[in-house]
């Protein structure tokens, strides 16, 4: 479908109910200075139109009851794709932001780098909705990747945790459907998603770090998010936070990468094991030590263990220490860290915000704060498609 185009009175209107999720009439005509028959007007073609929508009715201290206006979720989708080393995972998303329904496949071929879903299979998923919702509702495709994407070009142009991946997959899919295709990096598409659904006290100037295989960063300075002159801000993993012990997928050595991301700790830990006769609750044999996962650490961390406490905390440290970089650099007010690690050991939240503390300039940290995502599920999803959904309304 093609984009609503709004102009004049509707799309202030339109930008209104969408940015407050629920208003009256009167509401919009007081907080835009409008008439309250221009908004009438107005409000009465977009309900005709299908893309706003009357809901509860409200109590009145005298007259008719106001209703509440929002956005009609059945009006558009947008099928939303996030392509991650660990996952690959698809859905469909309204233009409120809500997931109509998706699925997540995981890779079996880990450690990274894993393989991606081959063309085939990533076309036949998309066309598997497609089929199910029609052209006449969807107004693209959304994607985020966890890798360096140059989103002018809509190029992947660098995925070290992801193997088979196409750097033109934005074009290849365009030509292939006949739709709009939108790509950006996993990191930037979840702030989007934060950005535009969660808190609004809070979504004007904010860091969003996720933490996986890989570590992405995006930025958000005076509500706007930063690209960078050719589109590749926010690669906090490439910060050099170590030694030169250690070669990076990216060439450097010591960067930030090789000591947060969930395949580095895993890693550190069975070789402290391996390396030292000492006692540890993830000591029970050989096989099992090669065979360790994060959720294994996560639960050792929770039991006491000295040595899945000592990785994590030097891990954290080493990421406090970047983002205490960053906080001194644009001060942020909030810094939100998503991914697969916080999403199995939310507590990394708490325990990287004291590094921070101790590193950053202390007006610079008088009033940030460290917390997870507003939905920590579905933001790569949400994300994806939130790429288009801005397009409507910004």
């Amino acid at each position: 479908m093609q984009k609503p185009i709004y102009t004049g009175a509707k799309k202030e209107i339109l930008k209104k109910i969408f940015r407050r999720r629920s208003i009256t009439r009167a509401e919009l005509s007081a907080s835009l200075g409008l008439s309250v028959l221009t908004v009438s007007k107005a409000v009465s073609s977009l309900i005709e139109d299908g893309i706003v929508k009357e809901g509860d009715v409200m109590e009145s201290s005298g007259g008719r009851r106001p209703t509440c206006l929002s956005i009609d979720p059945s009006y558009a989708k947008i099928v939303a794709i996030d392509i991650g080393s660990y996952s690959f995972k698809i859905g469909v998303v309204s233009l409120d932001g809500s997931v109509v329904e998706h699925q997540t496949i995981l890779n079996d071929s880990l450690p990274a780098p894993a393989p991606t879903r081959t063309h085939e299979e990533i076309e036949a998923l998309i066309q598997t909705y497609i089929d199910r919702y029609s052209y006449e509702k969807l107004l693209g495709i959304g994607i985020g990747v966890s890798g360096v994407v140059n989103h002018i070009s809509r190029k992947v142009v660098f995925a070290p945790n992801i193997t088979g991946i196409d750097p033109d997959i934005a074009r290849r899919l365009e030509q292939r459907f006949h739709l709009p295709v939108a790509l950006d990096s996993s990191a930037r598409c979840m702030a989007l998603a934060e950005k535009t659904f969660g808190d609004p006290e809070q979504a004007s100037n904010f860091m969003f770090v996720s933490i996986g295989n890989g570590v992405g960063a995006a930025l958000v300075v005076d509500s706007q998010l930063l690209m960078g002159a050719q589109g590749f801000s926010g690669e906090l993993g490439h910060l050099k936070v170590g030694g030169d012990d250690i070669l990076c997928s990216c060439g450097n050595r010591g960067c930030l990468e090789l000591y947060i991301t969930i395949p580095m700790i895993v890693q550190k830990v069975v070789e402290e094991l391996s390396a030292a006769n000492i006692f540890s609750l993830l000591k029970q044999s050989p096989e099992h030590l090669q065979n360790i996962k994060i959720a294994d650490i996560v639960e050792a961390y929770e039991n006491g263990d000295k040595t899945a406490i000592r990785v994590i905390q030097n891990a954290a440290s080493k990421l406090g220490f970047a983002l205490s970089l960053a906080v001194n650099l644009v001060n942020p007010k909030r810094i939100v860290l998503g991914g697969g690690l916080p999403k199995v050991f939310p507590k990394i939240a708490d325990i990287t915000e004291r590094y921070v503390l101790e590193n950053s300039l202390t007006p610079c940290v008088q009033d940030l704060s460290i917390s997870l995502p507003s939905f920590q599920d579905d933001s790569s999803i949400v994300g994806s498609a939130t790429q288009f959904i801005i397009q409507v309304f910004d």
